[in-house]
């Protein structure tokens, strides 16, 4: 009887036990340890920012220390593409050029400045047809199935858009034709040094030579030998405004003003007839 009343009480100690346990694990242990590891997460995430932001920190820094470099290097290149329309500048350095290498610049027209307009990119070609293959019997020709052209193969291949440079927004196009009368070898450097070495970039988009007869001066043209060279050459040079200018579209139609309906006086019903 005595060994029966303590094995009841000795498993109602270990059901008990057993129960708190649980209620322990659920209660307090297990929601512990589940803030625990959420506040490892937290904290990893955390010198993962501190990691980036030291990264970008120290490279604001190194950019920092180098920004009059980077100041002299914009100045570089605003010399070459200004903010805005320097003309007298760009026919110094015409002058310039035409002085050393010792030709005379006959006429020099500016035309009207436009927006940059990309030229549309060079299609591909279709690939040349093997004529052993034609008429082969029993052999058809898949159209759906053609070979990837390569560089190199005969043919044009289309660049990937992705790949291709775009200009920045506001980019300016200024037209310019000159003519420029000198010896075959000078009116050729004149031409190389106006592309490679004035300060303002200069892309030549169209160029024509005449020989010249032996002449004497006049007429404001100097006097040429057999052999020398007449130049009449297109090209543009390019702006960019610190600021993009907004123009805008004229064949957009104007929006219309609402339309004010009129109100009639209080008080009267605006459905009978006035007498």
């Amino acid at each position: 009887m005595g060994g029966t009343k303590r094995s009841t009480w000795i498993g109602g100690t270990v059901l008990g036990a057993v129960v708190i346990v649980a209620l322990a694990w659920f209660l307090a242990i297990g929601p512990a340890r589940d803030t625990a590891a959420q506040t490892r997460d937290d904290a990893a995430r955390t010198e993962q920012q501190n990691d980036l932001l030291t990264i970008q920190l120290n490279q604001l820094r190194a950019d920092a220390a180098n920004l009059e470099t980077y100041k002299s290097d914009l100045a570089a290149l605003q010399t070459q593409i200004p903010t805005h329309l320097e003309l007298s500048a760009f026919l110094g350095q015409l002058d310039t050029i035409a002085t050393a290498h010792s030709v005379t610049i006959v006429q020099v027209t500016p035309g009207a400045a436009a927006p940059f307009v990309a030229a549309e990119p060079v299609g591909a070609a279709a690939a040349p047809t093997d004529p052993a293959t034609e008429g082969t019997d029993g052999a058809t020709d898949d159209p759906s199935a053609q070979a990837t052209p390569e560089p190199g193969d005969g043919v044009i291949v289309q660049p990937n858009p992705s790949n291709v440079a775009k200009a920045p927004a506001g980019l300016v196009t200024v037209p310019y034709t000159m003519t420029v009368l000198g010896t075959y070898a000078d009116t050729l450097a004149f031409v190389n040094d106006l592309q490679q070495a004035s300060a303002q970039l200069f892309l030549v988009t169209d160029i024509s030579g005449l020989s010249q007869l032996e002449s004497g001066e006049g007429n404001g043209l100097p006097a040429t030998k057999l052999g020398d060279q007449q130049i009449v050459l297109s090209g543009f040079t390019y702006v960019l405004p610190a600021e993009p200018v907004t123009t805008d579209d004229p064949t957009a139609e104007p929006t219309p003003e609402p339309t004010t309906l009129p109100v009639p006086p209080a008080g009267k019903n605006p459905l009978v007839p006035v007498s």
